[in-house]
């Protein structure tokens, strides 16, 4: 599963996420000033979403094959309503990150 997945390319979007946010954290602790703080933090945004696109590439491609090859009308049903829910946590994510939200 490891590498249908494509595990080690999401673990590399992650790890520099990771790093990324840890920059964030020491500048932020130091005083930094935010025009140098922000590009970090973008950059740790940017790595999360490619992560989670990719993640959701590999799972629609493990799902598309595992719909093709299901031998029952019943776990090629399950497969695509799965998919389903995943389509429609990214469609709902998407939806909410595309405005500003003021705490």
């Amino acid at each position: 599963m490891r590498e249908t997945m494509g595990t080690d390319h999401l673990l590399a979007r992650l790890r520099s996420a990771q790093g990324h946010l840890q920059a964030v954290v020491h500048m932020t602790v130091r005083g930094d000033p935010v025009e140098d703080v922000l590009p970090q933090l973008w950059s740790v945004e940017a790595a999360l979403s490619a992560a989670g696109r990719s993640l959701l590439l590999a799972q629609m491609r493990i799902g598309t094959q595992a719909i093709l090859r299901a031998p029952s009308v019943r776990e090629r049903s399950q497969e695509a309503e799965r998919l389903a829910r995943i389509v429609s946590l990214a469609a709902h994510h998407t939806s909410r990150s595309h405005g500003w939200k003021h705490d």
